[in-house]
């Protein structure tokens, strides 16, 4: 005796039937691994594209925006650092303190030329003893600080191509006369590109 219902009725829906539609298909399980790039193989910028798609992070250093008190620490902890990326604030922000060095260096030479020639003996001519070592003092210093800072400039640089996703060797355009600086500066003006991952470590 069916009492009025329906047998058919009663019988369990396909749970595939049941489950409501998302409009997307959820990636398989494994399927991220999959994509990633064999032990010792440089990613490609498919599989940049595929990692931030997940989420995850993808190499050394993924351009991050800093101020200027955080350019300046990275432009030091990643010092002879080649690989990954730079963003366009912590480039800017170390080529503005570099400049700011640069520009007090200046000052203080120019200060202590003033000085010397002030100061030298109106007979002879003979500068004073003190200025003249002050003015060296500066020369010394400023010299030491340039020689400290090449290569951390040039692995900036390099990551900021990077960034725009340009190889490392474009560092060389600066090399062309008259122009080859201009052309870099541009270079590394450029909008950051997500397929610079592939450069990362």
């Amino acid at each position: 005796m069916s009492y009025g219902i329906n047998p058919q009725d009663s019988a369990p829906q396909n749970s595939s039937d049941s489950e409501p539609k998302t409009g997307y298909d959820q990636p398989s399980f494994g399927q991220a691994a999959q994509d990633q790039p064999a032990y010792g193989q440089a990613p490609t910028a498919q599989t940049a594209q595929t990692q931030l798609a997940y989420g995850y992070p993808t190499g050394s250093q993924p351009g991050e925006q800093v101020n200027f008190v955080g350019a300046i620490k990275n432009f030091f902890r990643k010092y002879a650092q080649f690989s990954g990326r730079a963003s366009r604030s912590e480039f800017w922000w170390a080529y503005l303190a570099l400049g700011l060095v640069g520009l007090l260096f200046l000052v203080l030479y120019v200060a202590g030329v003033i000085t010397v020639v002030a100061s030298a003996d109106p007979v002879t001519g003979a500068p004073s003893g003190g200025g003249t070592t002050f003015v060296i003092l500066v020369l010394v210093l400023g010299s030491l600080v340039g020689l400290a800072t090449v290569v951390p400039q040039i692995s900036l640089t390099v990551r900021r191509l990077h960034d725009t996703n340009k190889p490392g060797w474009y560092y060389f355009v600066a090399c062309v006369p008259f122009v080859g600086s201009v052309i870099l500066l541009v270079l590394c003006a450029a909008e950051p590109d997500p397929a610079g991952a592939a450069f990362d470590a």
